[in-house]
């Protein structure tokens, strides 16, 4: 099955290779970049606005402008956006922070470095709703 997917990661190589892994599984259909949450959340606006559904937000958890977790509490207070799994993909392991984003809504959160079947199971788990 191919998805749509919005990936927001402010640092340029992990963003490329979140998108080549993407890529290399097969998953993606159609993948969006931005770098930073309000990019991403204005890109989402937009390419839903033009009819292309997002099945799948990936977001780094520490940007400029507006952060990851910001971005999630926008998408999570929006009813069009609220139902589209979000994968928070950081560096961050902090259980605090890690409550703080499943509160707010978060379907999945990776540590960062990942690998690409570490990243499959993260998505199918997004996807399926399976913890």
């Amino acid at each position: 099955m191919k998805i749509n997917v919005l990936v927001a990661e402010d640092d340029e190589t992990t963003r490329e290779k979140v998108v080549a892994d993407l890529n290399e599984l097969g998953v993606a259909g159609k993948i969006i970049t931005a770098e930073d949450g309000e990019i991403a959340f204005n890109e989402l606006k937009r390419i839903t606005g033009a009819g292309t559904t997002i099945n799948l937000v990936i977001s780094d958890m520490v940007m400029p402008n507006k952060t990851g977790f910001e971005f999630l509490k926008m998408m999570k207070a929006e009813t069009d956006f609220k139902s589209i799994p979000f994968l928070m993909l950081t560096s961050r392991n902090d259980k605090e922070i890690i409550l703080q984003c499943a509160k707010a809504g978060v379907t999945s959160y990776m540590i960062k470095p990942w690998n690409k079947q570490g990243l499959a199971e993260k998505i199918s788990q997004c996807l399926t709703g399976k913890k």
